[in-house]
């Protein structure tokens, strides 16, 4: 059982950073001078031009080795024309020495790498945390060290000016945020889901309003896609306060789960609790139930990959006094299970949910080159040209459910609304207008009139709501209203 708080911190926020600076922390597991991942999405691009042909993509590798400077022991690449796999134990799980420190987006158009261990994770936690509680970026450049003069000139925001920050609703009900994050409470207890305000990473995430306060009783995290955890943002939404931090159970880290996401937390004097799919958990007067995360794996079907090779994560039910609401997150279907499925159980064992939230994008693994480029490198090269050859031919599964997933789900839970979110940022109160952060994806009201159009042919009860981030959707006696910034 996890008590509530009781209070707000009213101070508002100054930039730590410039708020168009990229600053992520990372398990020290590159093979080169970037993060392995980058490494990997320029290999799956010239393996998906020569559409898996195995001599051409086997010289691709090889030049990709020298041109890179990769670690010959983490790559076989005569393995590609005998159809097994061209990535060794070693790639898929790294030693991990230390973290690196990552700045992107600098004004000067580098990119700046930084091994630093431990030690000097915590220092640049408590420095984020300071800067953030005093309103002042020199608490953050002058504790880490670390930082040589010319970076902290780069990243230091070009002045004081207060930014926005997230406007606190009163009330039982679902407060839409940036991207994936959603404050969910109860008349009581406020718990926050995936905080990312600060990941300049993805579009116009640099125009997301900060945390309002650094109180919450509790925060989910679903996953570890930098679009879902992103460590500066938890530090500052945790503050110093022993907020406890719900985070999936890692029984082995590997390339699809880099962080032990409990373990890192520790370092940075959080605290991370573990939590395993069927667990419940008591926060104040919300109970939680773990459930699985299915989908976002590498291939969509059997056959899969060994257990421990995974990218783990949860998804999440949620039953206050006032209204229940099922998060499914990025989830859909892979070899080992459905959220369909979940879901159905879910309501055996509980009953029928008010609200089920989720994306709507379709994502076709393991030939997503933008976000996951990495997770070719875990299937065999015969596996890969069959199932390149089903993304051809148009009958490669999603592996997340999709707008006609959902609407399943939606059936099966009995819901009586449908939330859209995960599907980008544009601002807040603006629509989001591509589905796929800007890659010609359709727009959410695109997705939505869909989605209304296939419950009425069924004469479905779900009512589907359009609301835009910064919404809150009100739910004190289970009947949904829609409130707006600033109303």
């Amino acid at each position: 059982m996890i008590s509530p708080r009781s209070g707000d911190d009213p101070q508002e926020n100054e930039m730590i950073w410039s708020r168009d600076v990229y600053v992520e922390v990372l398990p020290s597991a590159a093979d080169s001078s970037m993060p392995i991942e980058l490494v990997l999405q320029t290999i799956l691009g010239d393996w998906m031009a020569a559409e898996f042909d195995a001599a051409r993509c086997q010289r691709a590798l090889v030049d990709a080795m020298k041109h890179h400077g990769l670690d010959e022991r983490h790559f076989r690449p005569e393995a590609i024309e005998r159809g097994e796999r061209p990535a060794t134990e070693g790639l898929l799980y790294p030693k991990n020495v230390g973290w690196k420190l990552i700045f992107t987006n600098l004004p000067d158009g580098s990119v700046r790498l930084i091994d630093i261990d431990d030690g000097a994770l915590r220092i640049f936690a408590d420095g984020v945390r300071r800067a953030a509680e005093s309103g002042d970026a020199r608490e953050f450049t002058g504790a880490c060290g670390f930082l040589d003069a010319p970076l902290r000139a780069l990243i230091e925001p070009p002045h004081r000016a207060r930014v926005p920050r997230w406007q606190r609703f009163a009330g039982p009900g679902i407060h839409r945020r940036e991207h994936a994050s959603l404050a969910i409470q109860s008349s009581t207890t406020r718990v926050l889901i995936d905080p990312i305000y600060t990941n300049a990473s993805m579009p116009c995430i640099p125009e997301a309003p900060l945390d309002e306060q650094r109180a919450w009783d509790a925060i989910l995290i679903s996953h570890g896609h930098l679009d879902h955890w992103h460590l500066p943002s938890l530090l500052h939404s945790a503050g110093h306060a022993p907020t406890p931090i719900i985070v999936p159970r890692v029984p082995r880290t590997s390339l699809l789960t880099q962080v032990d996401f409990a373990a890192a937390l520790s370092l940075t004097g959080l605290s991370g609790r573990p939590s395993g799919w069927g667990e419940r958990v008591t926060v104040g007067d919300i109970e939680i139930e773990v459930l699985p995360f299915y989908g976002e794996q590498p291939s969509p079907r059997a056959p899969g990959i060994e257990p421990d090779l995974r990218n783990w994560g949860n998804c999440y039910r949620l039953d206050t006094p006032e209204f229940s609401v099922i998060v499914l997150v990025d989830s859909g279907e892979d070899a080992d299970g459905r959220m369909l499925d979940v879901v159905r159980a879910s309501v055996a064992r509980r009953g029928p949910v008010d609200v089920v939230l989720s994306c709507l994008r379709r994502l076709y693994c393991p030939f997503v080159e933008e976000g996951l480029p990495h997770y070719w490198a875990t299937l065999p090269f015969g596996q890969l040209q069959a199932l390149h050859g089903e993304l051809e031919a148009g009958r490669l599964p999603s592996a997340t459910v999709g707008p006609e997933g959902v609407v399943e789900i939606c059936k099966a839970a009995g819901a009586r609304y449908f939330l859209p979110y995960a599907n980008g940022f544009a601002g807040v109160g603006r629509e989001i207008p591509d589905i796929g952060w800007g890659n010609g994806e359709p727009s959410e009201a695109d997705r939505l009139r869909f989605m209304r159009a296939a419950f009425e042919a069924d004469a479905a009860r779900t009512e589907v709501v359009a609301w835009s981030p910064g919404d809150f959707a009100s739910l004190a006696d289970r009947e949904l209203r829609l409130r707006t910034p600033c109303a």
